[in-house]
């Protein structure tokens, strides 16, 4: 049976649909990634050549009269596939960030001082602090000024945790952060695949029985 006009342009925007959609996922994983990432480059061009070939496809197409273009299910879809990636991608980041800083170390600070104020939106006020962390690493003492989550004092004694390798500290906070990040990643994947599964299984039953027209 030869392909009907309908039928072409219907399966070219499917297709290009699909490669923008996950083409776009891995950019948007890759970007600024600091965990095994892909070349952004050649995923630019492909989601970008994909995502092109589907809006020219589906010019030509309509059901019931309706342009296909103005069916936005597929766009909504694509946006919560890309922003499951960039979730995905922080939490990777985090959790690759806290296995490397793997062991604990003991820190000395001094030089403690209010850097300044921020009052949130409820008008709580929230004292921004800082000390110079000092601790040991190869032989040799480290120092780095990082942001305090209390007001420290000189002399006091603080557990961070190290990159063994580098000497890198991490005060591994963030946890609820990065839990709802990885819970936020899991449930917009689950509905844009669930979805995507269901707008795809219904374009197809349109391609088998979309009458074939070659005129």
């Amino acid at each position: 049976m030869a392909i009907g006009r309908p039928a072409f342009w219907r399966i070219l925007t499917l297709t290009g649909t699909l490669t923008g959609a996950v083409s776009g996922a891995l950019l948007c994983w890759s970007w600024g990634s600091t965990v095994a990432a892909l070349p952004l480059t050649p995923l630019l061009l492909v989601g970008g050549a994909g995502l092109l070939v589907a809006f020219a496809a589906s010019l030509p197409l309509t059901d019931n009269g309706v342009p296909v273009l103005r069916h936005a299910a597929a766009i909504i879809l694509m946006l919560l596939l890309w922003t499951s990636a960039l979730a995905a991608d922080d939490v990777a980041d985090a959790v690759a960030s806290w296995a490397r800083t793997s062991q604990a170390v003991t820190t000395t600070l001094n030089g403690c001082r209010v850097d300044g104020t921020s009052t949130s939106d409820s008008g709580s006020v929230r004292v921004e602090t800082s000390c110079v962390y000092h601790w040991m690493f190869d032989g040799r003492e480290r120092s780095e000024r990082r942001g305090s989550r209390s007001a420290g004092q000189d002399g006091g004694h603080q557990q961070m945790w190290m990159d063994p390798q580098t000497g890198e500290i991490s005060d591994h906070s963030g946890l609820p952060l990065v839990f709802a990040a990885a819970l936020f990643a899991l449930l917009t994947a689950a509905i844009a695949v669930t979805a995507g599964w269901r707008w795809l299984r219904r374009e197809f039953k349109k391609l088998r029985t979309e009458p074939d027209r070659t005129d």
